[in-house]
């Protein structure tokens, strides 16, 4: 046999978890072809069935070393050791990526993910600032440094940041709804809708916008204006019955008892089936 075919047996070895003999098949693979980085990460992952933890974080390095250009291997031994509680090791690994890449933001990107799952938002502003010292016109450091003073209830410095976005990427409908939502923060409602309007205007048919911008002018009792944008979501999804029941909620505040009804009727119809 080859080493492709090693391969194919180890794999479906391994989907019956069968993984001492998917393990053995894949040396066999190895011996054939040794210079496979892709060998060497299913390795580790069936290690890591084992629970031979160190010896699965060895192959992982073993698959960096053979290509240390496929960004793959790096990500697959962070997730790793993410699973396995080890912070710290998983930064340095992130770390190790970036130091061969500088200029390539996903490194950056990657690490970011990882420190917002932890809640570690200064650390990632941190980071940002680093990328963009020498790279200031990447528009995603900005947004990422929005999000991350956003999450630290600092929404007048996140608009800043999200405003730097739109001038270097005009079309980006996130961007427009992201400077949308720290006006809200900061009860400038006035140019929180116009800003919704804008991101509407890139993105006319995204669903999310629609809704967002429907429930502030909920929330400001706005419900002659709040009905035909809920209408317009209701048009675009029209799986969510949770959709129908905001529109025959906005209905009734209106008074229009009979429509409201209907489009209850419409919701519940929707629910039973299934549709």
């Amino acid at each position: 046999m080859n080493s492709a075919t090693y391969k194919e047996k180890s794999e479906n070895l391994h989907c019956l978890k069968r993984e001492t003999e998917a393990l053995e098949a894949l040396e066999q693979a190895i011996t054939l072809k040794p210079n496979s980085d892709h060998f060497y990460r299913q390795k580790a992952e069936i290690l890591a069935s084992l629970r031979r933890y160190d010896e699965a974080l060895i192959a992982y390095d073993q698959a960096i070393r053979l290509d240390p250009d496929n960004d793959y291997s790096y990500w697959a031994k962070a997730r790793f050791l993410s699973q396995l509680g080890r912070d710290e090791d998983v930064l340095a690994t992130h770390d190790q990526f970036i130091e061969r890449f500088p200029a390539v933001f996903k490194g950056y990107q990657e690490k970011l993910f990882f420190l917002s799952k932890r809640q570690r938002y200064e650390d990632g502003l941190k980071i940002c600032d680093t990328y963009l010292q020498q790279h200031p016109h990447q528009a995603q450091a900005y947004e990422w440094k929005g999000r991350l003073l956003s999450h630290l209830n600092r929404p007048e410095e996140a608009l800043l940041f999200y405003e730097e976005v739109i001038r270097l990427q005009p079309q980006d409908e996130d961007a427009y709804t992201a400077k949308a939502e720290a006006l809200v923060k900061l009860k400038r409602y006035d140019e929180a809708l116009s800003t919704f309007d804008q991101a509407l205007q890139v993105a006319p048919d995204e669903v999310e916008i629609s809704k967002k911008k429907g429930r502030l002018l909920i929330e400001l009792k706005h419900y002659e204006e709040a009905l035909p944008i809920w209408q317009k979501a209701a048009r675009l999804d029209t799986k969510d019955a949770s959709l129908q029941d905001t529109i025959g909620d906005i209905l009734r505040e209106l008074g229009h008892y009979e429509e409201a009804i209907q489009t209850y009727n419409r919701a519940i119809g929707s629910i039973l089936s299934g549709v």
